[in-house]
């Protein structure tokens, strides 16, 4: 199983709660969220927690259960939510980042492909779109990603069916459902 959770409180910081200071500074006291990854095969549940550096968002398993997909956030501060967020494959094993893939813009869905090469997503066009509506594709050994298509304005993006040339991917956007098959 894999879930986030921010960072515990320092010490200090609880020591401090304990004393009667319980003020919140708006973003000055941000903790990141964390990937944790809890192992649930044995008597008890052992978790550890992915040494990634910033604050992670939509975490997503591949099909063969050895990495995730995952956005991640220099910090939980929301403008870095909205617009620094980038997609990031990671190895469940290791914690390593093993693909990068350099959205354009803000974040929408992610979505892994059934063959586990591909990860569909929405995404702005660059930093200056005021919002993400784009349906883009990339290819998980290279990071390299494209504009899948003109849509615009989708908001939500699911694969449907096997990995077999032609494949196809419902896309919702505000006008309503539509299906694209790719080939």
């Amino acid at each position: 199983m894999a879930f986030l959770a921010y960072q515990p409180k320092s010490e200090e910081t609880v020591e401090r709660e304990g004393q009667g200071f319980d003020q919140e500074i708006f973003e000055e006291d941000w903790r990141p969220a964390q990937v944790v990854i809890a192992d649930l095969t044995g008597e008890t549940v052992r978790t550890r927690v992915l040494p990634l550096d910033g604050s992670a968002s939509e975490l997503h398993w591949s099909p063969d259960g050895e990495h995730l997909v995952l956005a991640l956030a220099p910090t939980s501060l929301i403008d870095d939510h909205y617009m620094y967020r980038r997609i990031k494959i990671v190895d469940v094993e290791s914690g390593d980042i093993v693909t990068a893939i350099d959205n354009p813009g803000k974040l929408g869905e992610i979505a892994w492909s059934p063959d586990g090469q591909h990860i569909a997503f929405i995404s702005g066009v660059d930093i200056h779109d005021p919002r993400e509506g784009r349906l883009m594709l990339a290819d998980i050994s290279t990071g390299d990603s494209r504009i899948f298509c003109r849509i615009t304005k989708v908001m939500s993006v699911q694969w449907r069916g096997k990995m077999i040339t032609p494949f196809s991917i419902s896309v919702m956007r505000m006008a309503g459902l539509r299906t694209i098959k790719y080939e």
